[in-house]
């Protein structure tokens, strides 16, 4: 049986699903977790000391499927040309960017969690994971059957994958004045004439489109 970890991060409260545990029990479950502490590596950008039980998480059963190449097991919704991308990747020790998004193609322009090296989880049933370099020892794990287009870094792109009805959105900066309570900004980006973000200079503001298009 495998119950999915659901919680809040301690800096913003933000409810997210991270990953998967195998146990007998809810409680089984809880006492694998209480004995983790999540660190730069595992979650980028946050650190979290998990509670047994506590209000910051949430356990649910699941069933898993899998697809299992060369010892990693991937979603069994995932594709083969998907998977061939990622093991291509994995065994050349080729630094990426996933490109998530919806089943017919169109993308998500996902920000975090989506750029680095491939690795895999220990255990039982190990998954690919998203490292920050070569050197690391744990990261998030990959949606594998949410990849839309896979990407390799360097000058030139190369594209590993890309769904055949793969759509990018329409990406613009914009000169616009904005003030809150704290900030001026001066530029905002936006996507399918979709506000996405704002910014002080114009160059964090193209900083921005090139890494949710793919751009190193």
């Amino acid at each position: 049986m495998y119950f999915r970890v659901e919680g809040l991060d301690s800096s913003g409260g933000i409810h997210y699903s991270w990953m998967e545990i195998d146990a007998t029990s809810e409680k089984e479950a809880f006492e694998k977790l209480s004995k983790f502490e999540s660190g730069p590596d595992t979650i980028p950008n946050r650190k979290i000391k998990w509670t047994v039980p506590g209000d910051n998480i949430k356990l649910s059963s699941v069933n898993i499927a899998y697809k299992i190449v060369d010892g990693t097991c991937y979603d069994s919704r995932t594709s083969d040309e998907v998977i061939r991308a990622i093991e291509y990747a994995y065994k050349k020790k080729l630094k990426i960017k996933f490109h998530y998004g919806h089943s017919d193609g169109r993308d998500w322009h996902e920000e975090n969690d989506c750029r680095g090296y491939i690795g895999r989880s220990t255990g039982k049933y190990k998954i690919p994971l998203i490292l920050a370099s070569k050197n690391s020892h744990g990261g998030p794990g990959i949606l594998d059957h949410c990849i839309v287009r896979i990407i390799v870094s360097g000058k030139n792109v190369k594209v590993l994958y890309e769904h055949p009805n793969y759509k990018s959105k329409k990406f613009e900066v914009k000169p616009e004045k904005f003030q809150d309570n704290f900030n001026s900004y001066s530029f905002a980006v936006y996507a399918d004439n979709e506000l996405m973000a704002r910014f002080k200079d114009k160059t964090n503001a193209e900083k921005y489109v090139d890494n949710v298009t793919g751009k190193f």
